[in-house]
């Protein structure tokens, strides 16, 4: 995204040139072609952990599926990510999967079951919304029974699974690569939405608005 000399003036009113700068380099990394989905997470750390990865990784925001489990943000874990990273809440997971598909994205899960495709042969010729299930019980029978397909991360050692913010971590990783390797360019933000993050970036410094002119 370029900004035009009076944009970038009045921006360096409330911020340094550098800042603008880092912003900038980040916002042309972001991708949106992957969405991620925790269902009804018990331990909000968890959620955290999974925010600060969707950063780490460059995706564009998380959708949370809230029964009766609340998120709330832990800065200690995120590490402040949150402000970085668009976060959606669902009260129900047909309403999530709803959205998301109107959206044009395809829903997969993760899990560990050996009936399961490998990670490495996911289909990213659409976008994906990919679903991590509560730490204890995993992906529900609903999601599964709701979602497009399943996936599994290969294990090498005698545990069957990883816990969840790792499974992630692996997951996020390993499809931010393949797109980019299969996709391309395609994969990254619109230009509207380049500027309504940026424009949201701006805010939670409580610099004021981001007026493009």
């Amino acid at each position: 995204m370029k900004l035009s000399d009076e944009t970038r003036t009045e921006l360096e009113k409330m911020l340094t040139s550098e800042r603008i700068d880092r912003f900038l380099r980040i916002l042309e990394k972001r991708s949106d072609y992957i969405t991620v989905i925790a269902e009804n997470f018990f331990n909000p750390g968890n959620v955290s952990a999974l925010v600060r990865t969707i950063d780490a990784v460059g995706f564009y925001d998380v959708n949370v599926i809230e029964y009766n489990n609340r998120y709330k943000h832990n800065q200690k874990i995120s590490r402040g990510t949150e402000k970085w990273v668009r976060t959606v809440r669902h009260k129900s997971l047909e309403g999530c999967f709803s959205d998301l598909r109107d959206a044009g994205y395809k829903i997969a899960y993760a899990d560990p079951d050996p009936n399961n495709i490998d990670i490495f042969d996911v289909d990213v010729s659409s976008p994906l919304a990919i679903l991590f299930g509560t730490e204890m019980e995993g992906v529900s029978d609903n999601a599964k029974k709701n979602a497009d397909f399943g996936f599994r991360l290969p294990m090498k050692g005698f545990v069957e699974s990883f816990n969840v913010s790792v499974s992630a971590a692996l997951t996020l990783f390993t499809l931010r690569n393949k797109i980019e390797k299969e996709i391309g360019k395609n994969i990254f933000l619109s230009e509207e939405k380049k500027k309504e993050l940026f424009a949201s970036w701006i805010s939670v410094h409580g610099r004021g608005e981001v007026k493009y002119v």
